[in-house]
């Protein structure tokens, strides 16, 4: 009887870990989904300022600097995208983690 509400305590534990899990992890993906968009955006709108900066340079309107600067935050932005991206990965691997502990349907397929 003793070992019996072990298991059924534990049991208790996990599901309201899994509860938990649930309600945090849809908010947390979808703010990283509306992250990642911004920063495609963001990186597009770099790579158009980038190729209008190089045209310039390569007229002698600008110095190497601006055009130097202006790569930079290109490349800044794609990195910026990749880390929100390993975020997600992350996130969701933390997520299933849960269901390594608890015999649920995820891992009896």
């Amino acid at each position: 009887n003793l070992d019996r509400q072990r298991y059924l305590a534990e049991k208790q534990r996990l599901l309201g870990r899994i509860k938990s899990q649930h309600e945090e992890i849809g908010p947390l993906i979808r703010l990283l989904e509306q992250s990642i968009a911004s920063a495609q955006v963001n990186s597009k709108n770099l790579q158009k300022s980038t190729q209008v900066m190089t045209r310039k340079h390569q007229q002698a309107r600008i110095p190497v600097s601006a055009l130097i600067n202006d790569q930079d935050a290109l490349l800044q932005s794609l990195l910026s995208e990749i880390n929100i991206k390993l975020t997600v990965i992350h996130t969701l691997f933390d997520y299933f983690q849960v269901f390594t502990e608890y015999p649920c349907e995820v891992n009896r397929i």
